[in-house]
């Protein structure tokens, strides 16, 4: 009577991803003063808007979905990026048999192992894939309210680059601004 080796064995298998994706827009800015001007209010204004400047002429903040926003002043372009570290687990288990000798069960224990082990690091790719897919989303979700946000910035840089602009022609009699169904108006009288 033969005997029936039956070998069972464990494993975990743990990937780590490094998941990110950005997007980047291009910021064009009419010159009503000089450039350097121009960034020296754009640097101002999101300075009263909470950015931080992290590097010279980069000023960073944080979004709504967890995305890092910069305005990169020298290359005039907004980025918003997430990024996510995932360390991704799962266990996995073979039996081997053999009926001739252990070793041979559990060396076709440990054939079966490497092949279960495959197959989860192809689940664990295809998990952290759905996750990269989620990131993209979140920065596509937040894209409009950062292009409002943008928009909004680049009012007040305009609005103050007009009044010191107006400045500069002559004496300021009056200054005024309005914002109507969403349009805004600045209204500037000078004598020269």
């Amino acid at each position: 009577m033969s005997q029936v080796y039956h070998v069972e064995v464990k494993s975990s298998v743990k990937e780590r991803f490094s998941l990110s994706d950005r997007l980047v827009r291009p910021i064009a800015l009419t010159p009503i003063l000089s450039e350097s001007e121009m960034r020296d209010i754009m640097a101002t204004v999101l300075q009263q808007r909470g950015f931080q400047e992290t590097a010279p002429n980069q000023w960073t903040a944080q979004g709504n979905q967890g995305e890092t926003i910069t305005y990169d002043l020298e290359k005039m372009e907004m980025q918003a990026s997430l990024e996510q570290e995932k360390i991704l687990k799962t266990d996995v288990q073979a039996t081997g048999y053999a009926y001739d000798r252990k070793s041979n069960a559990q060396e076709n224990a440990r054939q079966a192992l490497l092949l279960e082990e495959a197959k989860a690091r192809d689940n664990l790719k295809r998990e952290a894939e759905t996750i990269q897919r989620q990131i993209t989303q979140s920065l596509l979700d937040a894209e409009q309210e950062r292009l409002q946000n943008a928009h909004q910035i680049l009012q007040e840089v305009y609005a103050e680059s007009l009044k010191r602009k107006a400045r500069q022609l002559g004496e300021v009699l009056d200054i005024r601004e309005s914002t109507s169904q969403g349009q805004y108006e600045l209204v500037i009288r000078v004598a020269r």
